[in-house]
Order: C-alpha cells, then sequence, then structure tokens
C-alpha cells in the first residue's frame, strides 16, 4: 500500500514540478554524516548511528539515511 502511494505521489510530483537535466560542472555535492542516538537496531553501540545526507552547492540537500552503527557521541559530524 505504501509502495503505491509513493509511485502516486512521485507521479504527480513529475507532472507539476519538471524535470531539469543537471550540469555536473556546476554543482558539487558532498556527503554530510551526523551521529545520533535512536532506534536504529545498533544495541551492539549503544544505539548510536551516523546518518548521512547529500548536499551540494546550488543549495540542494537530501533527505538523511541511515548510515551505519558506530560507537560515536551524538551530535558529532563530518
Amino acid at each position: 500500500m505504501f509502495a503505491r502511494m509513493e509511485t502516486l505521489g512521485t507521479r504527480l510530483l513529475e507532472r507539476i514540478v519538471p524535470k531539469v537535466a543537471a550540469d555536473a560542472s556546476s554543482t558539487s555535492c558532498v556527503y554530510q554524516y551526523l551521529c545520533v542516538r535512536g532506534t536504529s537496531g545498533c544495541n551492539a553501540t549503544r544505539h548510536t548511528w551516523w546518518k548521512y545526507r547529500q548536499v551540494c552547492s546550488d543549495g540542494q540537500t537530501g533527505g538523511w539515511n541511515f548510515g551505519y552503527c558506530d560507537n560515536c557521541t551524538p551530535g558529532d559530524s563530518y
């Protein structure tokens, strides 16, 4: 059910906002990592883990994604 709703939402968004070809030479992107504590299944690391997102020079920022379990300090970033 969720997958179908996601597909319908994507189609609707593509009708409203047309896709534009990206010019790789004018935009640079990097990955930003942030240590968090939460319910991620990282029991061995006291539930601390890294999440990441893509940040681009044109202001575009992706959503946060699960990275990996680690004994990190919540709030640390790189």
